[in-house]
């Protein structure tokens, strides 16, 4: 595989005649939702953020690049674990019994994402160009937050999932599962969109993307979900 890949860039940059680098920055809302794929936890509800960054694209040719991001992207994002799968909360010594109340946490999550995708565009049809993309994410966790709450009594705000502060520690009882962020978000990306020539060789571009995740973002197999998303991808490249 590493000689593959080692032959295809050797490839790319072999062909200087219409070589060129574009770079510029971005600014992308998206529609976040989760989709779980496991038995003991619910989602709930889409929510609206926020991908901000650089953009770089290398135009091997004329028409096709291979186009990457260093972007900031945030997830908001609604988990709960129903009663029926938990027995109690324990905190400093103190059981709360679940009394029939789900445990829902409403996570806020940062991470540093870096994609690497193939951008093929059409000729220039007045000052227009179409696009479209394919590639992969990858994704650091930067910040895990979260707001807690559960049976009367048990309630904690910004909590620092994968570090929480000592009074914000707890334990699920009687399965003890564990609510920690994966480090690493890893997704396929798929967009389409349309570049505008406004000034010498300046682009406006704006799309749409959908970007699939391919792992959990919780560290527990019991709590397996990926997080989705739909953007507005906009920006400008020098």
């Amino acid at each position: 595989m590493k000689q593959v890949i080692f032959v295809m860039l050797a490839a790319i940059l072999s062909l200087p005649t219409h070589a060129q680098i574009k770079l510029g920055f971005k600014l992308s809302p998206h529609i976040t939702w989760a989709s779980e794929d496991n038995k003991n936890t619910l989602s709930n509800g889409a929510r609206i953020n926020l991908s901000y960054g650089l953009v770089a694209d290398y135009y091997f040719t004329e028409n096709y690049a291979i186009a990457t991001e260093l972007a900031m992207t945030t997830y908001g994002v609604n988990l709960a674990l129903p009663a029926s799968k938990y027995t109690a909360i324990q905190s400093n010594g103190v059981n709360t019994p679940a009394n029939g109340s789900d445990l829902t946490y409403d996570y806020r999550l940062q991470y540093f994402q870096m994609p690497l995708l193939l951008r093929m565009r059409t000729k220039e049809i007045g000052y227009l160009r179409y696009y479209g993309e394919f590639g992969l994410g990858a994704g650091w966790l930067m910040r895990s937050k979260a707001d807690i709450s559960g049976p009367a009594g048990v309630s904690y705000s910004n909590v620092n999932i994968n570090e929480p502060d000592e009074v914000d520690k707890f334990d699920i009882l009687e399965a003890k599962y564990s609510d920690d962020v994966n480090s690493l978000r890893l997704s396929m990306i798929l967009g389409a969109g349309i570049q505008y020539n406004f000034f010498g060789n300046s682009l406006l571009f704006a799309g749409v993307r959908y970007d699939n995740g391919l792992n959990s973002f919780t560290s527990d197999s019991r709590w397996t979900t990926h997080l989705n998303f739909i953007a507005l991808h906009a920006g400008i490249l020098f």
